[in-house]
């Protein structure tokens, strides 16, 4: 779908913020199965995406969930300027630098599982 007028400049690189502000809305309104089919798709995406990508996944998915194609991308792009769920990956982000966690980490009923590296 085409960017409307008001929407800002998103022909940037997406950030893990970005993501996670779409994710929260798609599961705020639509559930957590279509939360699940958007982690599917982003994963998809190869790098260099950017918020454009993940706006138009979005918007396919809200669309699907009964949204006009139109207005779900106008609202991916009104979820990409709020801030109502930015304090949970705040405080995630804080857990896992505090943690030490890395990229790539593994976990086994919530432990992280030692690497060859530590």
């Amino acid at each position: 779908p085409d960017r409307p007028p008001s929407a800002p400049a998103t022909d940037r690189a997406a950030s893990a913020l970005d993501f996670h502000r779409l994710f929260a809305h798609v599961v705020a309104a639509e559930g957590k199965q279509y939360g699940f089919s958007f982690l599917l798709h982003a994963a998809r995406l190869e790098g260099g995406a950017t918020a454009d990508d993940l706006v138009a996944i979005f918007a396919q998915l809200m669309a699907q969930g009964g949204e006009d194609g139109e207005e779900a991308a106008a609202q991916g792009y009104t979820a990409l300027e709020e801030t109502t769920h930015d304090d949970k990956y705040v405080r995630s982000v804080a857990f896992h630098a505090t943690k030490n966690f890395r990229p790539g980490t593994a976990f086994m009923n919530g432990i992280p599982l030692p690497t060859s590296d530590q």
